[in-house]
């Protein structure tokens, strides 16, 4: 267990004065329970902070300037961990996720800021802009890594006023070894999407469903580890896979390759289940499918129905026994795949 990580997450559903959403809490939800997974990032349950509407919600209050949690739910979570990291010589752990899910927008190219419960289109000051105060901890070096996720429009309201972490600057000379690694649901100006996403009927913003996936799934490399990198490449293949393309968020990644994180440890390569059909099958002709490397993996009499088979990621060529083309596919670690030939 990682007992000295530790984790911000925040889910707001409820804007009175923008609009609800249904997908930020549920997110919200999900992140915490990777965070705890032995399997997942393995935090211990009180080291979690968590700021979601339902915690707060109060049907009776009808003043939208009063709608719950604002800047001060999230600061004072925030400043639970900082009291802890004074009380202990500037350390506190090993690495800080924050997590922030709901209304947003970008008041420049480089940030992005989750909008509060109480805000509006005139109360755009309600807000934490998550890269801002994540660089406070990087400074400050509270933390050996910091993790920062953003599910949220990054709509370009250049001329809102920023909300600065109300702590003094704390510059340690650790600061610059602070590894980091940040994950923004969309790039600047452009706006994130939820939806329904799995059999539950649960809707789920789909940067944060395509993140949990390859979080459980992206393959490890040669050491047996799943970097910030390999997670980046699971993610950009597997969204697309969710929505039609004129819906397609393109998410934004900012990380050092050369100082990458691990999110995880494997040392199996995770398999994919991969359902190939022949509705028009030729009798005659067996069937065969290739690899990268031109080595046939495995081979099936032509015949109709389903074949069923488990393929490590890779890209793969579906033919017909003796000859050269076929079919390609692109196998990624954990994720199922259906294809039709012929």
């Amino acid at each position: 267990m990682a007992s000295n990580d530790y984790a911000v997450v925040v889910g707001i559903n409820m804007y009175p004065s923008l609009g609800d959403l249904k997908g930020p809490e549920n997110d919200a939800h999900g992140f915490r329970t990777w965070l705890e997974a032995p399997d997942g990032g393995c935090v211990p349950a009180e080291n979690i902070e968590m700021v979601i509407s339902s915690l707060y919600y109060d049907p009776s209050e009808q003043d939208p300037l009063k709608a719950k949690p604002t800047t001060e739910q999230v600061d004072t979570a925030f400043d639970r961990l900082i009291e802890r990291g004074m009380q202990n010589s500037g350390r506190l752990g090993r690495r800080l996720y924050i997590f922030l899910a709901g209304h947003g927008f970008s008041s420049n190219i480089e940030d992005a800021a989750l909008l509060m419960a109480n805000a509006g289109k005139l109360r755009t000051g309600y807000h934490i802009p998550g890269r801002i105060y994540a660089n406070w901890f990087r400074t400050a070096a509270l933390f050996e890594e910091v993790v920062l996720f953003m599910d949220c429009c990054r709509d370009d309201y250049r001329r809102a006023s920023p909300h600065f972490p109300p702590w003094p600057d704390i510059r340690s000379p650790q600061g610059a070894n602070v590894r980091f690694f940040y994950g923004f649901a969309t790039r600047w100006s452009l706006r994130a999407r939820e939806r329904v996403v799995n059999d539950s009927g649960a809707v789920h913003g789909l940067f944060t469903h395509a993140l949990l996936t390859a979080l459980k799934h992206t393959p490890p490399d040669e050491r047996g580890c799943v970097t910030g990198d390999r997670l980046t490449a699971y993610v950009y293949n597997y969204l697309p896979k969710l929505v039609d393309r004129e819906l397609y968020i393109d998410p934004e990644f900012n990380f050092d390759k050369y100082h990458d994180i691990v999110f995880a440890e494997r040392r199996e390569t995770l398999k994919s289940l991969v359902r190939i059909s022949f509705p028009n099958p030729d009798p005659g002709q067996p069937l065969e499918i290739v690899d990268g490397k031109f080595q046939v993996v495995a081979t099936r009499p032509a015949m109709s129905g389903v074949w069923e088979l488990l393929l490590e990621p890779g890209r793969y060529a579906i033919r017909c026994q003796g000859q050269e083309q076929g079919q390609n596919i692109e196998v990624i670690g954990g994720m199922p795949i259906h294809e039709t030939f012929g």
